[in-house]
């Protein structure tokens, strides 16, 4: 009998290198549904498809699964850094799918969330990914946005782009180039922050990754597109 831990092996390979995503989630069906690195592995999976579902009806049960796959983690395991970073995503995922409002309700137990999974494990890098995506769509919030958020929740969280820089330059020191997106990420924050040659090296580098699956084709893409537009500046 094949040891989980081969499976799972072959299933971080066929999702993280090979992209094939709705092989890698009949893969993980078939195992042991109640073992927490199986659950949160199911998480990632169906919000990856989720993303790139064009059909409604599909893409709603994808993230409904994700959520309850996460939910299920959860209730198992409340000390594994990767079930909550993957429960924040998962949570926010399903609350933007639920409308603004229902979002921003949630986006407290979001932050607590992925907080714990960087104090649970602050040496993997997806939870300060995570973490500096949160800090970088709060900073990008329109003024009315940001009304909404403040009628809403009484003393809600704020983000800023020197808090998300922080966050993905942690990730980044943590495992370099685990994620080509994570670069474009620091760019962003460069550019938003008003330093484009800082933004320069780095979307030069996104843009000189090896492409691998759709996430590094659309990095590769968007970050040449920057390091045209940011060129006035240089």
């Amino acid at each position: 009998m094949v040891e989980i831990e081969t499976i799972l092996l072959k299933s971080d390979v066929m999702f993280l290198h090979e992209y094939r995503l709705q092989e890698t989630l009949d893969l993980l069906k078939t195992l042991d549904q109640t073992n927490v690195q199986v659950l949160y592995r199911l998480v990632r999976c169906c919000y990856q498809m989720s993303k790139r579902e064009t059909k409604r009806n599909v893409k709603t049960e994808l993230i409904k699964n994700a959520f309850q796959y996460a939910q299920d983690a959860l209730k198992i395991d409340n000390e594994c850094s990767e079930v909550h970073a993957w429960y924040a995503v998962a949570l926010d995922t399903i609350s933007e799918f639920n409308g603004i409002k229902e979002r921003i309700m949630k986006l407290k137990d979001v932050k607590y969330h992925m907080m714990k999974a960087i104090e649970l494990n602050p040496k993997e890098p997806i939870p300060f990914y995570i973490y500096g995506l949160f800090h970088f769509g709060l900073a990008e919030l329109a003024w009315y946005e940001k009304l909404i958020l403040e009628s809403i929740i009484c003393d809600p969280p704020v983000g800023s782009y020197e808090k998300a820089l922080e966050s993905f330059l942690q990730a980044e020191k943590n495992q370099p180039n685990f994620y080509s997106v994570n670069k474009l990420m620091i760019a962003k924050c460069f550019i938003a922050l008003k330093n484009y040659e800082k933004a320069e090296v780095y979307l030069k580098l996104a843009v000189d990754i090896q492409i691998k699956n759709d996430d590094d084709a659309e990095c590769h893409e968007e970050s040449k597109k920057l390091l045209n537009k940011i060129k006035k500046y240089l």
